[in-house]
């Protein structure tokens, strides 16, 4: 008679205790309560001057507007706040006391872009609770109902709750390369406000293609010219992978 083993189960108290550390170190500091804090104003500042142009609130593409424009707050400040994490790290030498109890480099990372993640999490839900409650007051004050049952809220904030999480992924994974702050954030900011959305209006079918416009895809922009909502989580997802196997391979060889 053959007997059937159990599949033995993996344990990995170490990345546990890394991502407790992580996770301490988010709640503990004060850059990261203020980013969060920056993307909720930066959210009822778009979403409310984005609503202020329409002449008509009514049908899909208004509600569509709103969520777009307070969601992409969000996502810039997830993927800033990953690489301000990890970068941080190597610049002021806490990398060098984690790996003093713990000389995985690899686990550091994959803890940290766990912590960044879980972070980015909580910028969807800020941003996506943010968006439903300046649309609902706007359209209140104008005498349109802000639907928040539709099916177009409901697209909106699931592709916003996934792709917080990624970009926060993808930033912490950009931050490690380097110990330069300054430079990792201002490249991410210059990227993403000043060469990402001409190559989107000039160069659609190239633009489409690059993370943040992929990101906007996913989360059921209005803009024709992006991705649909499933190919650009497809290509937001690819982009995270190859920037955490390449953060991966770089951080192993790194001289810290």
């Amino acid at each position: 008679m053959t007997t059937t083993q159990p599949i033995p189960r993996v344990h990995t108290p170490e990345l546990t205790r890394a991502l407790k550390t992580e996770a301490v170190a988010i709640l503990t500091t004060p850059v990261a309560r203020l980013l969060l804090l920056g993307s909720v104003v930066m959210a009822v500042v778009s979403c409310a001057a984005n609503l202020a142009v329409l002449d008509d609130l009514s049908g899909d593409e208004a509600t569509r507007l709103a969520l777009h424009a307070a969601t992409v707050p969000a996502m810039l400040f997830a993927m800033i706040a990953g690489a301000y994490a990890t970068s941080t790290d190597r610049r002021f030498g806490f990398i060098d006391q984690r790996l003093v109890t713990d000389p995985s480099r690899l686990r550091w990372l994959a803890a940290k872009s766990g912590a960044q993640a879980s972070l980015g999490l909580v910028y969807g839900l800020l941003g996506s609770a943010t968006a439903i409650t300046v649309s609902t007051i706007v359209f209140a004050a104008r005498g349109a109902t802000f639907d928040l049952v539709s099916p177009t809220v409901g697209r909106a904030i699931v592709g916003v709750l996934v792709a917080t999480p990624l970009l926060a992924i993808i930033g912490s994974a950009l931050g490690s390369l380097t110990a330069n702050t300054s430079a990792v954030v201002s490249g991410l900011l210059v990227w993403a406000l000043v060469l990402e959305p001409p190559a989107v209006v000039g160069l659609p079918e190239i633009g489409r293609w690059l993370p943040l416009s992929a990101g906007l895809g996913l989360t059921y922009s209005p803009d024709e010219a992006l991705l649909g909502q499933i190919m650009g989580g497809a290509v937001l997802l690819a982009y995270t992978f190859a920037a955490f196997a390449f953060a991966t391979r770089n951080i192993e060889r790194a001289d810290i």
